[in-house]
């Protein structure tokens, strides 16, 4: 639905502005037009697609003919069901994306509709904010323990692959956003032994800018970060043009890599919720690594600028993500000290 309606507006352009725009076809111009503003991020906005177009069936206007009534209406009954704040804000955005496809000025920008969506926000239904669970290091060393042997064939490749995605959401204090289109290629070991990760565009750096993060190659208790990578890599024989997190299906020969395309968000979730069951860690997500870490990095005294630095932090936002349970007995216990 998504490229449709980038297409349907991109063919309106074309005709707008010169009939036809010579050479280029109007699926083309779509998938590089996406592909342009973070492609991987779009597949979020298919309901809001679906409910901008759907209104505009139903009051019998097309979405490229809006003006701010159609786009109050659409504010209304969005209103009417409690639609959530991010609804709302993907909703403006679906229609300021299908304007400026056409080259014309978004009808969200007036002051008529602005006042509509406060009062659409106003309906909306009460925020439930879900507490983040963390990932600590006894959670980190029981998922090495039951996922990390040799040889790699006693582990079920999902489950190799999700030990290796943990790695790097823990260790690397990443989000899955981060690392889920990295390729075996973006990976450098160092002589020092440490792996270093290149990390191209992402949904938090829109203008594509990159960048890298290094893991320690120290070992400790017979296990080393590198070692584990390589360990993963040979067992599944991921090359350096594959995504080092691909997706998987089954062949005569057993479980293979679809070296060309990268694994889902739900799937890799759905194989650490099989994991994490096992071993009784409930409530854990893709982000409860980066919760875990930073929390644990202040534990161990860490200096909050390194931490907010390995996070990629650009805030105090990284205050959000470290949980101390224990800060009142830490503060009491330093208190009684001093008498």
């Amino acid at each position: 639905m998504i490229f449709v309606c980038f297409r349907l507006g991109l063919v309106c352009r074309m005709r707008v502005e010169t009939g036809e725009l010579s050479g280029v076809a109007a699926s083309d111009l779509a998938a590089f037009y996406i592909g342009g503003r973070a492609v991987g991020t779009y597949s979020t906005y298919s309901v809001a697609f679906k409910r901008v177009w759907e209104h505009g069936r139903t009051i019998g206007r097309s979405v490229f003919r809006w003006g701010e009534g159609e786009v109050a209406g659409l504010l209304v009954e969005a209103g009417k069901v409690g639609a959530s704040e991010n609804a709302i804000k993907q909703l403006m955005a679906v229609v300021n994306l299908l304007f400026e496809v056409m080259g014309c000025e978004s009808p969200t920008k007036g002051d008529f509709v602005s006042q509509v969506k406060k009062g659409a926000l106003k309906m909306r239904a009460p925020v439930v904010k879900r507490s983040r669970e963390m990932l600590r290091v006894q959670d980190m060393k029981g998922i090495i323990t039951d996922l990390y042997r040799t040889p790699a064939s006693q582990v079920a490749a999902e489950e190799r692959r999700c030990l290796i995605l943990q790695v790097f959401l823990f260790f690397g204090m990443r989000r899955f956003s981060d690392v889920c289109q990295v390729k075996v290629g973006d990976l450098k070991f160092l002589k020092s032994g440490d792996v270093e990760v290149s990390v191209g565009k992402t949904k938090t750096d829109q203008l594509g800018l990159g960048f890298t993060f290094t893991m320690s190659g120290k070992k400790k208790s017979g296990i080393s970060i590198p070692e584990m990578i390589r360990w993963y890599l040979a067992s599944l024989g991921l090359r350096d043009c594959d995504y080092l997190f691909p997706r998987l299906r089954g062949s005569r020969e057993g479980v293979v890599a679809v070296g060309d395309k990268a694994v889902a968000y739900s799937t890799a979730l759905a194989d650490l919720k099989v994991v994490t069951k096992r071993l009784g860690m409930p409530g854990i997500t893709l982000h409860s690594g980066r919760v875990g870490a930073a929390t644990e990095g202040v534990a161990a005294n860490v200096g909050r600028d390194r931490i907010r630095i390995c996070g990629g932090w650009s805030s105090s936002s990284m205050d959000v993500y470290v949980k101390p349970n224990d800060s009142g007995i830490a503060f009491s216990n330093a208190m009684v000290d001093r008498f």
